[in-house]
């Protein structure tokens, strides 16, 4: 096997009821080539967390994808998109 320069780190957010688990890929110069977070509803009445959705940035193209179940309601959405993409702008100023 051999090994890259690349790292991989991880990190989360909390957004109202959700918790964003990020991983976020470096190349080997320390440029971001990739974000992505899984998006989980916290535990409220119910005992476990409950998968949400997920969120993809890749770098080189700047694109990101949202995938969120149905459950997540318009405002939750936007609460959800607004911190992706301020991790973003954070990430690769």
């Amino acid at each position: 096997m051999e090994f890259t320069k690349g790292t991989i780190k991880t990190g989360q957010s909390v957004v109202g009821g959700f918790r964003m688990d990020y991983s976020v890929t470096y190349d080997g110069e320390d440029k971001v080539s990739k974000i992505d977070a899984q998006v989980k509803r916290l535990p409220g009445e119910k005992v476990v967390e409950i998968y949400s959705g997920y969120a993809t940035f890749n770098a080189v193209t700047s694109r990101y994808q949202f995938q969120l179940t149905s459950s997540v309601t318009s405002d939750e959405r936007k609460a959800l998109f607004n911190d992706f993409e301020n991790t973003i702008a954070e990430l690769i100023k």
